[in-house]
């Protein structure tokens, strides 16, 4: 847990030399501080070892059977397309498994970094609840439904700029990393629903609906689609404590009592708000199938963005009301703005807290492949042409994650 702790306070360090240079333009300390950041963040992910649950039960012996099938096989793999072509990709230069870790650790921190460079508007307090909120932890375990997620981000910005043929086409390309992206597709009409008292209330009773109701629903998507799955699977059976609502939950709060502030800077950013309610949704319905969690996967990230623009936009409100020398309404903005700032960064460093404790993902003890002899063994066999990973593990067989009581 300490390696974490330490990981967490040297992402916010890294920023005290990247933005003093007064030499420097915003736009280059921002690059200089997330290439900076991004490259520890990538290196430490991709030398990682055994960490998280698919590590050893999916990816490593999968990327085995990718080196020992022929590509006319492609279409036959359990996992999506996308991601089986990455994999061929990377086999043609490598037989070590742990380079496909190198591959994905890459592509997972480009696909979020570049999003936060184009659209953030404060680049550490993104990566700072990229952390904190547990996609780091989430990227090294639920590999193709992170990449998943991190191309989605894109999809959402162009439901922002109302190109709906660019939203398919992406989703699409989501999809072929995880087929639970599809879900997305008719969220390009419901996330431009703006989210008043009617439409809340509406959207609350449905939650309790589907809450009451849910079994039904995974039972048919067991039998149609996720045959793998069923509804005695523990991660189906069992929900999570309360406590991992919290954050989504106080952050739709946030999003929907300042979605004035969004819309001052973009009328179009009411999309952020439905984004935060789906993400809470999906968060309060896994308190009763924890499976489902992995859908906020689609909505939450772009609150990694979407947070600093009420940050933003409550500081420049601020600004202005002192610039007029209005003292109450000074006042006033001043409550909003460090109350916010105050409750954002209370509930992350919690999430954060509570990401270590709890540890779903499987990350604790951080290791590395450097200092494991098996791994060291494996490497020397492939030098000598001797072997290939012993594939000691099954992909259809992973024990759970023992969740804490309640």
């Amino acid at each position: 847990m300490g390696f974490y702790i330490m990981l967490y306070i040297a992402v916010l360090i890294i920023a005290i030399p990247c933005y003093l240079p007064k030499k420097l333009s915003k736009k280059q300390k921002d690059m200089l501080y997330l290439t900076i950041t991004g490259g520890l963040l990538a290196f430490l992910s991709a030398i990682r070892y055994d960490i998280g649950f698919d590590y050893s039960y999916v990816y490593a012996p999968f990327y085995e059977k990718i080196l020992q099938s022929p590509i006319t096989n492609i279409f036959n793999e359990r996992h999506e397309i996308g991601f089986v072509i990455l994999e061929y990709i990377t086999a043609s230069f490598s037989q070590n498994f742990q380079m496909v870790f190198v591959v994905t650790s890459i592509l997972l921190i480009l696909l979020y970094f570049v999003y936060f460079y184009k659209y953030s508007c404060n680049m550490v307090m993104s990566v700072a609840m990229f952390m904190l909120w547990g996609y780091y932890f989430c990227s090294m375990n639920f590999v193709r439904q992170t990449i998943a997620s991190g191309i989605f981000l894109y999809a959402v910005q162009s439901v922002i700029e109302k190109k709906p043929i660019k939203y398919v086409l992406i989703t699409l390309l989501a999809a072929s990393f995880h087929k639970s992206a599809l879900i997305m597709l008719p969220f390009y009409f419901i996330l431009q629903i703006k989210i008043n008292k009617k439409v809340l209330v509406l959207y609350c009773s449905a939650v309790a609906f589907i809450f009451s109701t849910s079994h039904i629903f995974l039972e048919f998507a067991t039998e149609k689609w996720f045959t793998w799955y069923n509804l005695n699977d523990w991660h189906i059976s069992r929900g999570y404590p309360w406590i991992t609502a919290i954050l989504p939950v106080i952050m739709f709060i946030i999003f929907y009592t300042f979605s004035d502030v969004l819309e001052r800077i973009n009328p179009q950013y009411s999309v952020l708000v439905s984004s935060s309610f789906f993400s809470a949704f999906f968060f309060v319905i896994a308190l009763k199938h924890s499976i489902l969690d992995r859908f906020s996967l689609y909505f939450e990230p772009v609150m990694l963005v979407g947070t600093t623009y009420i940050i933003t936009g409550l500081y420049e409100q601020l600004k202005k009301s002192k610039e007029k020398s209005n003292i109450r309404r000074t006042e006033r903005m001043k409550k909003k703005f460090y109350a916010v700032s105050a409750v954002i960064s209370v509930i992350s460093v919690f999430q954060g807290w509570w990401f270590l404790y709890f540890d779903g993902h499987c990350v604790i003890p951080y290791q590395t492949i450097y200092d494991q002899e098996f791994y060291q063994l494996y490497v020397q066999s492939l030098e000598e042409g001797t072997g290939v990973f012993a594939g000691e593990y099954d992909e259809d067989i992973v024990e759970p994650v023992m969740l804490p009581e309640d």
